[in-house]
């Protein structure tokens, strides 16, 4: 049990600096990785604070490519150790050695998607924190496919010499930065890190120097790529690529337009990961060109980086190639596929065939789809499960479903993988209500007789009659001789069309204040139970709460302050029928942060009317926001 809290269930692999046992937490019930660090490491005060502060850093990254970190502590004992996820798989490391037994190593495309991914993972947390120790030990390869980087914020929190020994101890020494043996690393260390990964799994080992060229090495490659590769592996920091997402551009543009090798289709190895198909990633800092043709240096001259490519200038289009199949996994080894061309679409097709599709989207099937619907999450579903819920009408298109891989949220006829499946579902439901209505309709003829059709012909002609000559008087006359309590029983039964409109109303100048209500004394409470008009409720003081935390002054919509009012607007049926000559009604409101209409007014009407329409806008709930406060217009006729 260490730090009282989590107890060791057994050893799950090994790290550049120690061992990682899985672990229960006791606290949460989850299961975990505790990192152990030797002993000898952080080794004073002040290097384990300044472990304590990367990993905080570090706790703040999610990413689906970064092993997440929980935090740090240290035992009563004096161990020392990180808990993150627990990763079930294994390293790259691991990867390479049982490909170097076998004589082999990884192909082209199935290098660059795994470094691809890899720069997603730096590049996303190079706004926070740089790795500082980026070796094929740090890459975790989980049995589901999914590449991941770990060890962020501790490789990081070493003093240089002692980051430099515990890599050379790993043998790992070639992915040092020069410039990282004796300072702080930077995020252009981190880049040259994953140039020398992408050089090691085409190789199947480390450069023997920064200037060796790909092409040198593997006679059958080409030298497009070494011109991407000295930029990586340049000397010094300014000559390299910004970022790591620079560096992955420059990697797409060149194998992207490489065909598959017939070698590579055997080359799988067991890995297969999600295929990386855009060729700009997290942090892109500048647009970066396809890489010119490399001529290699005299053997005294050292690589000269390639020209920076003008700020703005576009990059040069990728081949045009069938986009990839929607929801698919591929293995590490497929080839990588270009963009899909702008005013493509994978789902152009007349016909789709749904089991085909179905096959597509469940492959690797895993629970990572949240649905929410009544207001409430339900999940995680499997594709598969989604698909059944969809075609059993109990999720319906206008639901969202979220990915919780990725955190994308939309309806789920938004999602190509489930669109065809909400359409199928639509078109059954119109068959089976038409049939329904059908048999309805010939069951009423064979037990009904002809009296009983001729009367409710007769029935619906005079309502049909009524109601048209209803609106055909108001047409040409307002609304005649309906009387008012007459005009509200039909806007309460919906028989009466509604048209309703809202806008957001700019805040009050000089914005919310913290004290005071109106200038020069209090709010003026109008209406019964001293409930607020708009510029009242505007110009109350409002509690902002701590502002120094972040997270915005977000505000509702129009559309959601009209969806709100829309589905709620037969409550003002009681005031139509107060005064049944007003055929149009327009209000601003103040809203809460809470969802709460905290004041209204009303333009038009007699005063009855207005109190009326008032206090029923104000027993309407909005949802709630983030900001203090907002004013809405609101205005619907009939």
């Amino acid at each position: 049990m260490l730090g009282g809290r989590f107890e060791v269930v057994a050893r799950a692999g090994a790290t550049v600096l120690g061992d990682v046992f899985k672990a229960t937490d006791k606290k949460t019930g989850k299961t975990i990785a505790l990192r152990i660090l030797p002993r000898t490491a952080f080794g004073t005060a002040s290097e384990v604070d300044a472990l304590r502060q990367n990993v905080k850093l570090a706790t703040t990254l999610t990413h689906k490519n970064v092993v997440a970190t929980f935090g740090m502590g240290v035992d009563p004992g004096g161990v020392k150790f990180v808990a993150t996820e627990l990763v079930d798989g294994h390293t790259l490391r691991e990867s390479l050695a049982e490909r170097h037994a076998q004589g082999r190593a990884f192909g082209l495309h199935a290098a660059y998607n795994v470094v691809a991914l890899v720069c997603n993972a730096v590049g996303y947390a190079q706004t926070k924190i740089v790795h500082g120790g980026l070796s094929p030990d740090s890459v975790l390869v989980g049995r589901s496919g999914r590449v991941k980087v770990a060890d962020f914020g501790i490789l990081v929190a070493l003093p240089a010499a002692e980051r430099q020994r515990v890599l050379q101890a790993r043998g790992a020494e070639a992915y040092v930065a020069p410039e990282a043996a004796t300072q702080a690393p930077t995020p252009a260390a981190d880049v040259y890190a994953i140039g020398v990964l992408f050089f090691e799994l085409l190789v199947g080992r480390v450069p023997s120097a920064p200037t060796e060229t790909l092409s040198a090495a593997l006679p059958g490659l080409g030298p497009e790529l070494d011109g991407v590769l000295a930029q990586a592996l340049a000397p010094r920091p300014d000559q390299r690529f910004a970022a790591a997402a620079d560096l992955k551009a420059a990697l797409h543009a060149v194998v992207a337009a490489t065909p598959t090798q017939p070698s590579e289709s055997n080359d799988l190895d067991g890995i297969d990961v999600e295929i990386d198909v855009e060729p700009t990633g997290e942090q892109r800092l500048s647009p970066v060109p396809k890489a010119p043709a490399f001529t290699a240096p005299a053997p005294a001259q050292r690589p000269a980086a390639p020209p920076p490519p003008a700020r703005g200038a576009p990059a040069p289009p990728a081949p045009v190639e069938p986009p990839p199949k929607v929801g698919a996994r591929m293995a590490v080894d497929a080839p990588v596929r270009a963009s899909v061309p702008p005013g493509a679409s994978p789902d152009a097709a007349q016909v789709v065939d749904l089991a085909a599709l179905l096959g597509e989207i469940t492959a690797h099937d895993a629970e990572r789809w949240m649905v929410q619907k009544d207001r409430l999450d339900h999940g995680p579903f499997s594709a598969r499960e989604l698909v059944q819920q969809i075609l059993r009408g109990e999720v319906l298109e206008d639901h969202i479903a979220v990915n919780m891989d990725s955190g994308e949220r939309k309806k789920v006829r938004a999602w190509a993988e489930f669109k065809h499946f909400a359409e199928e579902y639509r078109v059954r439901k119109a068959k089976q209500d038409a049939q329904v209505a059908l048999e309805k309709s010939v069951k009423t003829e064979k037990h009904g007789n002809a009296a009983k059709i001729l009367l409710a012909v007769i029935i619906l002609v005079v309502i049909g009659g009524g109601t048209g000559v209803y609106f055909w008087s108001r047409q040409a006359a307002g609304a005649g001789d309906t009387t008012p309590d007459e005009l509200a029983d039909l806007f309460a039964a919906g028989r009466i069309e509604i048209k309703g409109a809202a806008g957001i109303l700019p805040t009050p100048r000089g914005g919310f204040r913290r004290g005071g209500g109106r200038p020069g004394g209090g709010a003026r409470a109008v209406g019964p139970g001293g409930s607020l008009s708009y510029e009242d409720a505007m110009n109350q003081a409002v509690d902002l709460g701590n502002v120094e935390q972040g997270g915005g002054e977000q505000t509702l919509t129009a559309q959601q302050v009209a969806g709100t009012m829309n589905g709620n607007v037969r409550r003002f049926a009681r005031c139509i029928g107060i005064e049944g000559a007003s055929h149009n009604v327009s209000m601003s409101l103040a809203i809460a942060g809470s969802g709460q209409i905290v004041g209204a007014t009303v333009s038009s009407g007699s005063p009855a009317f207005q109190q009326c329409v008032a206090a029923t806008a104000r027993g309407i709930r909005m949802p709630p926001f983030s900001a203090p406060r907002m004013g809405a217009s609101y205005n619907f006729s009939w």
